[in-house]
């Protein structure tokens, strides 16, 4: 009788009984196997067997083995080294999120003040994964914006640019169609107006660095952007993020002001990965080596229906969640308007050779963990590691300064509808006020990655963390796994002796 009315209540629309239900695979099948010994109809046990299974995919993670009543954790493979006791909750915790089906193959990356403190890497048995290790590359979408803004400051540093100037003062033809007064600075801060190019184009322009400039500078900003009225403040002017568009923009601004003509890839590689010895590609990758890049794997779809589409569709998603669902979903949001087709033949086009092999700074870069740990490790520690000065650390404050917060139209209705913190040198910057149930961890600057990648790094305690995979997770930040990292991690980096200077406080418009 108890389980009838455990179903009733989930067919009269009752929902918190139906979450619990959806929640408890063993009822269902109990009921499953009631209801067919009770009336003899297969079809009531397999609807409430479905049910079953529902309740037991929402449960388990998105990389178990689901089937037959169980959920089974896949063999996992591993290793690295925890230079540091203090940080072994921290590799506890990774270890723990692919024992609960949360990865494919991930590697993480931890430096302080130059030294690094952890460096490990797990993958489970997957069809991507078979030759993963501590130096697989995978594309790690938007962390790859922290090297273009790196680029960016280094030309600062050497007086080619300045991030006050006008664009069109190094690129006269981006002046076109109103775009005469946007900087150096509006770029990097994701507000010149050209943040998707209308109509979408074939990626293979970005193969042609002439036609690419030629379409940039002809094209009109949009800074009349779609957003929700119910959540961008009256009054207040929203930034639109360039996904895709800062890193294209600011290649072509690279080639104008370098001696050497470079575009923003080739001078990344030998200004900035060949002197600290790391392999991090963006556009460089010779089409030899396109086996060592690993694809990316997105969640299984009955665990997005059962875990999403399904919770979406009774009202039972919380936000944030609902609200990036229906972004998605959506057929005018930013989110759905990017410059380039998403699917190539019929797959994600991030998985395809000409997106590996394309110059794309904002979200094209090829990297592990132990890569990116080298650079957020030498942000963190002023601009130098292992004896190599990558940025003076003035250059580092300069690129940190004047951090401007602002209703971001695609990415704030995926956050609460709370504004985004970006400094003048493309720095995404958290106040310390913000913990994760806002967009990041207290104290920390720089950006993630589109599917889970960090690379961050904290100023006052001078600790770097980079962190990629292959498992996508669209929740990032907020994903489990993530939090399961840094509830171990952020009690250790508060402990942490302070280094430098208090973060600059932020301005809001």
């Amino acid at each position: 009788k108890k389980k009838k009315k455990t179903v009733w209540q989930l067919v009269k629309g009752d929902r918190v009984a139906a979450t619990k239900a959806l929640q408890r695979p063993t009822t269902l099948f109990a009921i499953a196997m009631h209801w067919l010994a009770a009336t003899g109809s297969a079809v009531a046990s397999a609807g409430a067997g479905l049910l079953a299974y529902v309740g037991l995919r929402a449960r388990t993670g998105p990389f178990f083995t689901v089937g037959q009543g169980v959920a089974a954790a896949p063999a996992v493979k591993g290793g690295g080294t925890c230079h540091d006791p203090v940080f072994a909750p921290v590799h506890r915790a990774f270890q723990e999120n692919f024992a609960k089906g949360l990865e494919v193959g991930a590697q993480l990356n931890i430096h302080v003040a130059g030294r690094c403190v952890l460096d490990v890497w797990g993958a489970i048995d997957h069809p991507t994964t078979k030759t993963y290790g501590p130096n697989t590359m995978q594309v790690v979408f938007s962390s790859t914006k922290n090297a273009t803004a790196i680029c960016i400051a280094l030309l600062v540093e050497r007086g080619l640019l300045s991030y006050d100037d006008p664009i069109s003062k190094h690129w006269p033809e981006f002046a076109q169609k109103g775009k005469d007064n946007i900087t150096v600075a509006d770029l990097m801060r994701h507000e010149s107006g050209v943040w998707t190019f209308t109509p979408r184009q074939s990626m293979s322009l970005v193969g042609d660095p002439e036609a690419l400039g030629e379409h940039i500078a002809g094209h009109a900003p949009m800074f009349d952007v779609y957003v929700d009225p119910l959540e961008c403040p009256e009054g207040s002017t929203p930034r639109c993020y360039h996904a895709i568009t800062r890193g294209l923009i600011a290649s072509q601004l690279l080639r104008r002001v370098d001696p050497q003509r470079r575009r923003l890839g080739v001078f990344f590689r030998e200004e900035i990965a060949e002197k600290l010895g790391i392999e991090f590609h963006i556009g460089t990758l010779p089409r030899s080596r396109l086996d060592e890049v690993v694809p990316q794997v997105e969640h299984p779809l009955s665990y997005t229906i059962c875990r999403k589409v399904l919770p979406y569709k009774l009202g039972l998603l919380p936000q944030p969640f609902r609200g990036a669902y229906e972004q998605v979903t959506s057929k005018t949001a930013p989110v759905v308007k990017q410059p380039f087709p998403m699917v190539v033949n019929g797959k994600p086009s991030f998985n395809t050779e000409m997106f590996y092999l394309s110059e794309m700074p904002s979200a094209g870069g090829l990297a592990s963990a132990r890569d990116i740990g080298k650079l957020c490790g030498a942000m963190a520690n002023g601009g130098t590691i292992d004896g190599v000065q990558m940025l003076k650390e003035e250059t580092v404050e300069q690129a940190l300064a004047k951090p401007v917060t602002r209703y971001d139209a695609f990415i704030s209705p995926l956050v609460y509808g709370d504004p985004t913190t970006m400094s003048q040198g493309g720095f995404g910057v958290y106040p310390a006020s913000d913990r994760l149930d806002g967009h990041g961890p207290p104290g920390w600057v720089g950006f993630g990655g589109f599917g889970g990648s960090m690379f961050v790094w904290h100023r006052e305690k001078r600790v770097g963390f980079a962190y990629a995979m292959n498992g996508m997770d669209e929740e990032m930040l907020r994903s489990e796994r993530m939090q399961n990292i840094w509830a171990a991690l952020t009690p250790i980096v508060e402990a942490l002796p302070s280094y430098s200077k208090p973060q600059s406080q932020a301005s809001k418009l």
